[in-house]
């Protein structure tokens, strides 16, 4: 659930545009070099909605060291389920049945561990 603090009206800096980690994966001893997460940052048009998205650092990537794919919108203040899995090369990613792939180049140590919210 994301609380009602998390939404404001207008954005007060440009790092209120940036995405806020929710929760995650992190493989390995970096987690800024293999990891999946959720992240979110308020949906500014549209009062109480929040934007969730995937976001991994990949080290192997060629094109950028982190990517964010946008997955849902959530209204502030209602419970949701969230799933990360890894499937091969690909992470799998759902947000309240809503779902994505994002790639996963670096394969995953068995060594893992839980990423918390940083905003």
């Amino acid at each position: 659930m994301m609380h009602k603090e998390c939404w404001w009206a207008t954005p007060r800096n440009s790092d209120d545009y940036d995405q806020n980690k929710l929760t995650g994966i992190g493989y390995g001893l970096n987690h800024h070099n293999n990891s999946v997460r959720l992240t979110w940052v308020p949906d500014f048009a549209i009062n109480g909605l929040i934007k969730i998205s995937g976001y991994t650092y990949d080290e192997k990537s060629t094109t950028a060291k982190y990517t964010i794919k946008y997955i849902t919108s959530v209204q502030v203040g209602q419970i949701y389920t969230a799933t990360i899995e890894t499937k091969g090369s690909q992470y799998a990613i759902s947000v309240n049945g809503v779902s994505i792939l994002m790639d996963n180049l670096h394969p995953d140590p068995n060594l893992s561990f839980r990423l918390y919210p940083y905003c």
